[in-house]
This record gives C-alpha cells, structure tokens and sequence, in this order.
C-alpha cells in the first residue's frame, strides 16, 4: 500500500512499481528510495503538464523555464531507477552470474 502522505500520482506510481517488482531483491530498507523515486515521478509528470499548458498558451518563454526542471527530475528518476533495479541495465547487473576467475599454475603463469 502506497505511504498516505504521497500525493495521488506518486501514490499510483508506487502502487504501478510494486505491483512489477518480482522478484528483485528489494528490502524495506529501500523503502525510502523507492518514496523519492515516486516523489521525483511526480514532479516529473507536474513539469510535463505545466509545460503543455505553456506550450497551448503560446508561452515559449515559460515552457523553456520548465526544462531546468525537468531535468533535474529526469535525472532524479534515471538515478533512483537505477539504484532500485528498475531499469534493463540495473535489472541484469543484478542477475549476472559471478564469473569464478580459473587459478592459474605456475606452468601457466611462467612456462614449462
């Protein structure tokens, strides 16, 4: 369930994320990151509207005063995702499995 004190989009998103987990390794302890990350989601989509609204008003200097914000969200999102296992390359960092480096001989390493 979906902290109370998140905002209705965050809330979905948390909702949407938990419910795709699976079964990545994630503990309560993430708990909080998991949080940001919504929170973060949720200024994203904020930004986006009051852009299109800017952009229906013919305001070009108010939308381009958006995109600072934007991508401060952007990144934010990029770097939760990240950490919390919810991007294809974090995903498969996770599931790769741990090459055993082969012990060389000493024939190996000097020669007969």
């Amino acid at each position: 369930t979906p902290p109370a004190h998140l905002e209705p989009i965050a809330k979905a998103e948390y909702s949407r994320v938990v419910g795709s987990l699976g079964k990545l390794p994630l503990r309560n302890l993430d708990r909080t990151e998991l949080e940001a990350y919504c929170t973060w989601y949720a200024t994203y989509r904020h930004v986006v509207e009051e852009m299109s609204v800017a952009l229906k008003a013919n305001d070009m200097d108010e939308y381009l005063g958006y995109t600072s914000q934007l991508r401060k969200a952007t990144d934010a999102i990029k770097g939760l995702a990240s950490d919390l296992g919810l991007n294809v390359n974090s995903r498969m960092a996770m599931n790769m499995p741990k090459v055993e480096k082969k012990k060389e001989s000493l024939t190996d390493m000097f020669g007969s």
